[in-house]
Formats: C-alpha cells, sequence, structure tokens
C-alpha cells in the first residue's frame, strides 16, 4: 500500500486487506471521498490545471460540489453559474449523489457550429 502514497492516520491499518484496497483506490475512506473533476477550456485557465482533487463527504450531490468549488476556487465563480457537470459521461442533475469511482467534469458554456 506504500506504493499508493497513502498515509493518513490510521488509513494503512483500517483498510489493510483486499476490500480495503479497493476502497482507497476508488478513493473513499472514513467518509471522506475524493474526487477528480476535469476541467476544459476557459474552466482548466481559470485555475490553471485540467484536473481538481477535492476531498469531499460521501454523499456529496453536484449542487454540492458546485459550492465547494464557488468557494474554494474564486476563478470559477462566473462559469459555475452556467456549467454543468457529467458524471460518468453523462449530463448530472444538481441532485445527482456523486460515488467513489465515478469520473466527474465541469463542462462550461460551449459554442460554435
Amino acid at each position: 500500500m506504500a506504493a499508493w502514497g497513502v498515509s493518513i492516520g490510521g488509513i494503512m491499518q483500517r483498510y489493510s486487506g483486499r476490500r480495503g484496497r479497493e476502497r482507497l483506490r476508488q478513493g473513499f475512506y472514513d467518509g471522506i471521498l475524493t474526487i477528480r473533476v476535469r476541467l476544459f477550456g476557459p474552466e482548466a485557465r481559470a485555475v490553471g490545471a485540467n484536473d481538481l482533487v477535492i476531498d469531499v463527504g460521501d454523499s456529496t450531490s453536484c449542487a454540492e460540489l458546485r459550492s465547494h468549488l464557488r468557494e474554494r476556487y474564486p476563478g470559477l465563480v462566473a462559469s459555475l453559474e452556467h456549467a454543468r457537470f457529467a458524471v460518468n459521461s453523462e449530463f448530472a442533475e444538481d441532485d445527482r449523489v456523486i460515488r467513489a469511482g465515478d469520473e466527474v467534469a465541469l463542462i462550461g458554456l460551449v459554442s460554435g457550429g
């Protein structure tokens, strides 16, 4: 497990079996979910990264994630008003709960023909 670079308190001991390693690999432990939010275009430029790695509660909805991003990344505030989330390659409503292993992307306004 040390190869993963995870060294948070007693997590190594509590999640030492095969099932525990799978939960850690998916980004879930002790009620905290680590998710990666993919960004594109202006949103990526606003924060200077193509991905954000964020720790949230294990039953976080897209609306709560939007609020979290608004507080933590002021450069995204204007985009978040109109952007949508995609979860597992499908547009998600604000009440959609994000689960361990879900792929999340913030899709800003798109123009063109």
